[in-house]
């Protein structure tokens, strides 16, 4: 998997350009040091990927990277019993593209899933700790308790 994704890495920066300082288009020689050329010119705002790193190699890095940062970052629950490989990367393809997107509605599931995981906790603690007559009681009534709140 990894050797994979290294693959894809080495094939998808091997056409990113970055040259020290080399020509503009227009053949004049790019600035060196504090130069106040862009008090006198006007600076193109979009760059061809001709020569120079363009914008659109810049923004295809950033994008890049964005998302594999936000890919690595999101961890979502254990797939159910049953379910296909192909479940799990669609699952978290889905959590990607919305935590590029709309990075709060992450941190809102994020946050409403912690809080249930932590009262379904109190609500586990509560019913241990009340005395059994026996064992097996005890352990079906906490099986109970959780089926419960899982549905």
């Amino acid at each position: 998997m990894s050797s994979t994704i290294l693959h894809l890495l080495w094939i998808a920066f091997q056409t990113a350009h970055s040259s020290p300082l080399p020509l503009n288009p227009r053949g004049a020689s790019v600035p060196v040091g504090n130069v106040t050329l862009l008090n006198e010119q006007i600076a193109p705002a979009w760059m061809p990927p001709a020569t120079v790193r363009g914008t659109v190699d810049i923004l295809y890095t950033c994008v890049f990277t964005i998302t594999l940062c936000v890919y690595t970052a999101i961890h979502i629950n254990v797939p159910p019993r049953g379910a296909s490989p192909m479940w799990w990367y669609l699952r978290k393809f889905k959590w990607t593209i919305t935590g590029i997107f709309a990075p709060e509605a992450v941190l809102v599931t994020a946050v409403n899933r912690f809080q249930q995981a932590m009262r379904l906790r109190k609500a586990l603690n509560n019913e241990i700790n009340k005395p059994a007559r026996n064992q097996k009681q005890g352990a079906s009534r906490g099986a109970r308790l959780l089926t419960r709140r899982l549905r």
